[in-house]
């Protein structure tokens, strides 16, 4: 799958038939796998919802012509890497934390997940960027809304 042709789309309007796309999976276990990796994949893209519901349909017992489409599936992720997410926060001194190369004395009692995001963040894989409080979308879910 490494030299795999990208494709532009999650799945093929019509996928080519052969002989032998009806006959059942020889490896059921594998396709079990990758169709669940795909799954939590769907959580950062959701684009791929749609088509990975379609393959989990098969998990029972898959087809060599499921394979083929859970194949061009890979080949579509493989060519739309996304961007690294970015992580909007309100709070100035968790950004610092995340970005700053040195815990200091009163920040030895941190969240793991913090050291986790400061990692990501050090290497590129998230960005973290500051959005005013009143902005902040995410409290609708966290904190009660007042009557004002």
């Amino acid at each position: 799958m490494v030299d795999c042709k990208p494709y532009a789309t999650p799945l093929s309007v019509k996928l080519p038939i052969t002989s032998t796309d009806s006959l059942p999976c020889t490896q059921p276990s594998v396709y079990r796998n990758i169709v669940g990796a795909l799954q939590y994949l769907t959580i950062i893209r959701p684009k791929l919802s749609y088509v990975v519901n379609q393959a989990c349909q098969f998990m029972h017992s898959p087809i060599v012509g499921n394979f083929t489409s859970v194949k061009w599936i890979l080949c579509y992720v493989k060519v739309s890497q996304p961007s690294p997410p970015i992580l909007w926060r309100d709070d100035l001194s968790s950004i610092s934390l995340a970005t700053n190369h040195v815990f200091h004395r009163r920040s030895k009692h941190i969240e793991v997940d913090w050291y986790f995001i400061k990692e990501n963040v050090v290497v590129h894989q998230h960005i973290i960027k500051y959005v005013p409080t009143q902005d902040q979308l995410a409290d609708i879910f966290t904190k009660a809304l007042s009557t004002a």
